[in-house]
């Protein structure tokens, strides 16, 4: 069972659930979890995009709901070839 504490103005909660916990973030080195997945368009992928899983910290906010992982941000900036 996973349990996680969350700072509230009422006080602290504690939430455990059953089941998947969230994905870590697939940057090398980091370990926090990852909500996010990258938004940047494939098209070999089935789901059209790169899906790389993004901690809020690592993910590159390209417009409303979308994110870039560090490389396809650097990409879509022009300072990285693809």
């Amino acid at each position: 069972m996973t349990c996680e504490t969350l700072k509230t103005a009422f006080g602290d909660i504690t939430i455990c659930q059953r089941g998947k916990r969230w994905p870590s973030c697939s940057v090398p080195g980091c370990d926090r979890k990852a909500p996010l997945l990258c938004d940047f368009p494939i098209a070999r992928k089935k789901s059209g995009t790169c899906d790389a899983k993004l901690c809020e910290g690592h993910a590159a906010t390209q417009g409303p709901d979308r994110h870039f992982c560090p490389p396809h941000a650097k990409h879509a900036q022009g300072s990285l070839p693809l």
